[in-house]
């Protein structure tokens, strides 16, 4: 599988436990299916860090969104405009791809990659500082050149979240590391506007479409 492949499973995966969140709350089926995302997410966004030609750039992409994102956001999980109760995955993803930079410099300058993990739980972000330091291991494990721990960082990941916060289903997480574990390590299609506009969108789309239907 490509990169562009994996995207598109999670985007589908992220889009159903959206729609089973919202329009059938009591559905664990769907919830379950969503689970694949994140992980999902968190290995591209590791891989995007050792691969980009501009992380500073790809940095700030990612924190653009996650301002973009969070009106739609709020308005899908708290109805409204704006709480400071939770962040959206963007801001997960940008705070681990920050910690990742950080981490980058030489010396005690690496020391500054933990303020992005401090920040995650301090904004309430989505996932937490758990979110963030695994997405933190996986670049580490991929830098080092080994898929089994990164596979194993997942897998705890999965089991933590779901002890941490009580909620069992997360454990239907693990079952990302198949398709992972098709991955190539090509990008295949780009459709990058698209992946980066789709989560503001459709979190707008379908909170407009529960407000209709209610």
């Amino acid at each position: 599988m490509t990169t562009f492949s994996l995207k598109i499973l999670a985007v589908i995966s992220m889009t159903l436990d959206h729609v089973g969140m919202l329009f059938f709350p009591q559905s664990i089926l769907l919830r379950a299916v969503g689970r694949l995302a994140f992980p999902i997410f968190a290995f591209l966004t590791a891989e995007s860090c050792r691969k980009t030609h501009d992380p500073d750039a790809y940095i700030q992409r990612l924190l653009c969104c996650g301002i973009i994102s969070e009106i739609p956001f709020d308005l899908f999980c708290f109805g409204t405009i704006f709480s400071p109760s939770g962040q959206n995955i963007f801001f997960t993803l940008f705070l681990g791809a920050l910690a990742i930079r950080l981490w980058q410099l030489q010396g005690n300058r690496r020391f500054f990659s933990l303020l992005p993990l401090v920040a995650a739980d301090m904004f309430a972000v989505d996932y937490g500082f758990l979110g963030v330091a695994t997405i933190v291991l996986l670049f580490l494990a991929l830098e080092r050149q080994e898929p089994v721990s990164a596979g194993g960082i997942l897998v705890i990941n999965c089991i933590l979240f779901s002890v941490i916060y009580g909620w069992p289903v997360q454990l239907a997480g693990i079952a990302a590391l198949v398709p992972l574990h098709f991955y190539n390590g090509r990008r295949g299609r780009s459709w990058k506007r698209f992946f980066y506009s789709f989560y503001p969108v459709h979190l707008l789309l379908l909170w407009l479409i529960f407000q209709i239907l209610s």
